[in-house]
């Protein structure tokens, strides 16, 4: 898609994705509910506590839970290994968001270290943990070149492939692991350098395995979409950010600063681009969109994606993280995603394509 410069507003010139915008603690559709929503939630206990071991969530009827491993089993076996950064104490490891290979064998569990982060493969069939890589430290120094921080998300790709982003700390950039089932250390990493800098949360695929949805954990977070060139590589692309329609607030002000209280942020939105269809920044931009740099230290150390967002107007959520793809009983596609800062979640209804 391509997108026309008049004045000091952006629209889309060709064809673009129509979406409506819902919030709530639950949503309601013609036939009633999306889905039923949990009447509580599990109780807060200390680590390694019964009740944390045999049950520590609640789940809807018909859902089972089970404890496969802990961090503390792992490293009590010095035959495993596991990511351990000197210095950060206990919470040196900081497993997060997990992914899962298609057959369900193999859990991907990235590290949250402020540097030095890194990625555990857990084996479901032999109960046992390897790391496929880690940083060497070095951003400790602000030497980023072979380290990364705070892994958090991480989704299989429809092509075999493993996604891992940077969050809070690191540069903000997501990286691509070619085999993740490859012995350790022989993996191919790369950095999708197309894919725009943002504190990465959410990472999710829509159904056809075309497009990539994810956010930015931030106070004015956008959420994204990113369109490969070329289906499976996702080396390059097209970068659009969720922008409602009625929206009039300050996209670069936090989701709750004033001026954003009571401006309209559901309802009918649309996909904006940030960039063209070969991942070229548009000329509208003031920010580059792929500029590496942390999220706190002030404007001029932003990073990309989030100065790129608020050029184009798109609208601010608090904290977005979790994202999940799911359809609706009417067939469209729907995109939820929590955020955190806000209690809220969110859906995103696709209902089509529109011609302006």
């Amino acid at each position: 898609m391509a997108g026309r410069h008049s004045g000091n507003t952006f629209a889309i010139k060709a064809v673009s994705s129509v979406v409506l915008l819902l919030t709530g603690r639950f949503a309601v559709a013609a036939g009633g509910l999306f889905f039923q929503p949990l009447t509580g939630s599990a109780p807060v206990v200390p680590p390694n506590h019964a009740f944390e071991i045999t049950a520590p969530r609640v789940v809807p009827a018909g859902v089972t839970q089970r404890r496969l491993t802990s961090l503390r089993e792992i490293e009590v076996d010095s035959s495993q290994s596991v990511v351990r950064v000197e210095g950060l104490g206990s919470s040196a490891s900081m497993w997060d968001m997990a992914a899962f290979d298609p057959t369900g064998r193999y859990v991907f569990i990235p590290h949250e270290t402020r540097f030095a982060g890194g990625l555990t493969r857990y084996d479901r069939r032999t109960r046992r943990a390897e790391v496929l890589f880690r940083g060497d430290g070095g951003g400790a120094r602000g030497d980023w070149r072979h380290d990364f921080g705070s892994l958090d998300p991480a989704t299989w790709t429809p092509v075999g492939t493993l996604l891992i982003g940077e969050e809070w700390s690191g540069l903000g950039r997501l990286f691509e692991l070619r085999d993740p089932l490859a012995p350790p250390g022989r993996g191919r990493l790369r950095e999708l350098a197309g894919v725009p800098n943002v504190a990465h949360e959410g990472l999710r695929f829509n159904h056809a395995g075309t497009a990539l949805y994810f956010v930015d954990e931030d106070r004015s977070g956008a959420v994204y979409k990113y369109v490969p060139l070329r289906v499976g590589d996702y080396a390059r692309g097209q970068t659009f950010v969720l922008r409602v329609d009625e929206f009039s607030g300050d996209p670069a002000r936090a989701w709750n600063a004033r001026i954003n209280r009571r401006a309209v942020r559901t309802g009918a939105a649309h996909w904006q681009p940030l960039t063209d269809r070969a991942g070229r920044p548009l000329p509208l931009l003031r920010h580059d969109p792929f500029r590496d740099g942390p999220t706190r230290g002030g404007p001029s150390r932003i990073r990309g994606g989030r100065g790129a967002a608020d050029d184009v107007g798109a609208t601010p959520f608090g904290r977005p993280e979790d994202i999940e793809v799911g359809t609706l009983a009417n067939g469209h596609e729907v995109v939820y995603f929590t955020a955190t800062a806000e209690q809220a979640l969110y859906a995103v209804e696709e209902l089509g394509r529109r011609r302006e």
